[in-house]
């Protein structure tokens, strides 16, 4: 009975599984169990494996009979020591998921545009320079994670501005990337929600970000950022905002439309004074601001409800 129990929830060794393919079960678990290859005979489990997480492997290359598991929808292989993806990925045309974040990627086949079905990508944390363009082509994704890849260090890298047409993206993640601009077409991705640009080399956020009107949170901290557009204050759903670690001396005119704010953090940057219109933002719980040299408000370390009340009850002194 219990060995019956661990079978179905792909606890036995793969050896286990292609000896009775019938007890395989749709959702594969392989991670950290020192595999080196995927033997060919894999094939034998095409009717039943949905599912396959190989993650924490010592893979040297991509086993290339993962790619003729025809019904895979999901894979995992990330942390292993991959240096590329084979184009054979194409063959894998219902796959859903695609993890392979943590390996040594250098690029990404263009084949990967092909995977019409794909909804979600994370490719971090790998040495990619470049994203081809053929990834916009990946109609149905709603996330994507490049983070943590050396983009910008390339002249030819940065984001394509393909990725403009990735409209039914709602995540997307470029931290980390050396990135020193954003393209103008990021605005196109009309779906966004969360959008994730910290730890890099921008000096200015492109003004169509503005057209983000789904957009909830936005990371651009720990850049080198010296204004915000002023077509931020489009963003009527934005409820986090991070701009900490910024060169930032000032706000754009109409901040407090941005009525639905929640988490604003300000801090490590060059703001005198903060405009006082901050404090009609009534939905405002959590407002940092420390480390700014600060003259209105005094205090830059008091807490929210405090720095909301000075606004509310002190006119700004001449600058």
């Amino acid at each position: 009975m219990e060995r019956e129990e661990r079978a179905t929830t792909g606890c036995f060794p793969l050896d286990y599984y292609l000896e009775f393919p019938e007890k395989c079960p749709t959702k594969l678990k392989l991670y950290e169990s020192g595999l080196t290859t995927i033997p060919n005979n894999i094939t034998r489990l095409q009717k039943k494996v949905k599912y396959l997480d190989v993650a924490l492997n010592m893979f040297p290359c991509f086993p290339l009979p993962i790619t003729q598991l025809y019904g895979l929808r999901h894979l995992i292989i990330s942390w292993n020591r991959l240096k590329s993806i084979p184009k054979e990925i194409v063959q894998l045309n219902k796959l859903e998921s695609f993890n392979c974040s943590g390996n040594d990627l250098t690029s990404l086949p263009l084949e990967i545009g092909s995977l019409n079905s794909l909804k979600i990508l994370n490719v971090s944390h790998n040495k990619i320079t470049r994203l081809p363009d053929e990834i916009g082509h990946l109609f149905n994704l709603t996330y994507l994670n490049v983070g943590k890849n050396p983009l910008g260090n390339n002249p030819l890298g940065n984001i394509p501005t393909s990725i403009g047409a990735l409209e039914s993206l709602e995540e997307l993640n470029v931290s980390c990337c050396f990135l020193s601009r954003l393209p103008d077409e990021i605005g196109c991705l009309s779906n966004l929600r969360i959008l994730v640009v910290c730890t890099n080399r921008l000096t200015s956020l492109p003004s169509t970000i503005g057209k983000l009107h789904k957009l909830t949170t936005l990371d651009a901290s720990i850049n080198s950022l010296n204004c915000l557009p002023k077509e931020i204050v489009h963003l009527k759903t934005l409820e986090t905002l991070n701009v900490y670690d910024n060169e930032l001396s000032f706000l754009p005119s109409g901040f407090d439309e941005l009525s639905l704010l929640d988490n604003l953090d300000l801090s490590g940057n060059k703001f005198k004074y903060l405009p006082k219109e901050l404090a009609n933002i009534v939905m405002m719980h959590k407002l940092a601001v420390g480390c700014n040299p600060l003259v209105y408000p005094p205090d830059p370390w008091a807490n929210t409800k405090k720095i909301m009340r000075y606004l509310r009850t002190h006119d700004c002194p001449d600058e």
